[in-house]
Order: C-alpha cells, then structure tokens, then sequence
C-alpha cells in the first residue's frame, strides 16, 4: 500500500524546501535567498507523530504566464496536488507580519 502524500505549496522562499529537508532528516533539497531554486517535484519519505508518509517539496506558486519558466514551474506543483492526500500551504513570515501590522492599524 502506498504512504500518504503531503505535498507543500506556497509562495517562492517562504520556507518549503527548508521544511522539506527537516521532515526528511537530511538537507538534501537546495536552499537558498534566491527564489526559483526549486523547479521540480521532490520526493522523501518521512516520520512525524508515529506516521508515515510521503513528503513532496515543489516550486514557488506563482500566478504566471504557462509558457514562462515560473508557468511551467506552478504546473509542476499542480501536478503534485492531482495524487495528494493532504496539501500543506505554508506562508511567509513576511506576509504573516504584514497581515498583524493591518490588524492593528484597522483596531486603532
């Protein structure tokens, strides 16, 4: 019978590669201050809370244009999503913080 797979999705260097490797146990997926690093589907076998599944780490999701690399690259990541069991989307810092300092503003 095959694992379940989680696949991780988001935006370009919010951290999926880095999770990625920590899920793994091994810093085998390339990280780096550059986006676009990640280009295709990678493939691990992980172990977290007594359960065992497949991780897969993707390229940055980006709105572009199909036939430009950042296309081809999001239809690699929308490929991954067609065979998983969960999909985890993870979120910048950065646009987390943005979010709290509008929050605060909109409070007074």
């Amino acid at each position: 019978m095959a694992l379940p797979q989680v696949i991780i999705i988001g935006r370009p260097n919010v951290g999926k590669s880095t999770l990625w490797n920590r899920l793994v146990g091994k810093k085998l997926a390339l990280v780096d201050d550059q986006p676009g690093v990640t280009r295709d589907r990678r493939f691990g076998d992980a172990h977290l809370l007594g359960l065992d599944f497949t991780i897969v780490d993707t390229a940055g999701w980006e709105d572009e244009d199909a036939a430009t690399l950042p296309g081809r690259m999001r239809a690699q990541t929308e490929a991954a999503l067609v065979g998983a069991t969960v999909a985890l989307f993870v979120i910048g810092t950065a646009l987390f913080g943005t979010a709290v300092r509008r929050f605060r503003m909109h409070l007074g």
